[in-house]
């Protein structure tokens, strides 16, 4: 027999809300988002990374941008589907938390991001220059590789809970005005005295294992000594 000692009844999990406040979507469709997501972000990155100055002077490419492009002008027609699609998740969350009035992780990213590249649009637009297209795409990349750590490592959990939910019985055994009587497990209320015999599980006990016979001896010996006195068991 054990007291209970939290709510009635465990909250059934709710499903993740999506990216930025959209409609709400599985752990599992939330982890494949961000991980298309950060393949789009670092895919591009790279040829970002050879056609800017890093490229030229660090790593020495030399391969002109096609089509007779500028090289800046090349790395903003990259980075758009980096921004708007890759990193719109940081722009939207840092929409949401600024008309909230709150600073969280998503305004200080989207700055970050938007700075760089809006810098650096406004120097291609103006005849070229120092540009910063290949710091905001590796940004974004990087933190969308962050956040697809997470979610995966979120998702493991929440199916470990799940499977623990499972296994939790649909009726438990109270005991009520000196009786014992089979109840739904959603009519435990906080201060009830639940039976759990030897071999029998319970969705109060710390883990699914069966209950251990010590839980219900010191019951068992209290009944028997009560009924060989003649009184009702209690």
């Amino acid at each position: 027999m054990t007291h209970v000692h939290h709510g009635s009844a465990s909250p059934p999990l709710r499903e993740p809300a999506g990216h930025g406040g959209h409609e709400p979507m599985s752990m599992v469709g939330m982890v494949s988002d961000m991980r298309n997501r950060f393949l789009v972000a670092a895919i591009l990155s790279v040829p970002i990374l050879l056609w800017s100055a890093i490229g030229r002077q660090v790593l020495h490419f030399s391969v002109p941008a096609p089509f007779g492009l500028r090289d800046d002008v090349f790395q903003l027609i990259l980075s758009l589907p980096v921004i708007s699609y890759s990193g719109w998740i940081f722009f939207d969350g840092a929409f949401r938390a600024l008309r909230a009035r709150t600073l969280d992780m998503m305004v200080l990213v989207a700055v970050a991001i938007a700075a760089g590249w809006l810098y650096s649009v406004a120097v291609t637009l103006r005849g070229g220059g120092d540009v910063f297209y290949v710091a905001s795409t590796v940004l974004c990349a990087f933190v969308l590789l962050g956040h697809w750590v997470e979610m995966r490592a979120r998702g493991g959990a929440n199916e470990s809970v799940r499977a623990l939910l499972d296994l939790a019985p649909s009726r438990a055994v109270v005991v009520r005005n000196g009786e014992e009587m089979e109840v739904p497990t959603a009519a435990v209320v906080v201060g009830a005295m639940v039976v759990i015999r030897p071999g029998a599980r319970s969705r109060w006990m710390p883990s699914s294992q069966k209950a251990p016979a010590r839980w219900t001896s010191r019951w068992s010996r209290a009944r028997a000594s009560r009924l060989k006195r003649g009184q009702a068991p209690k």
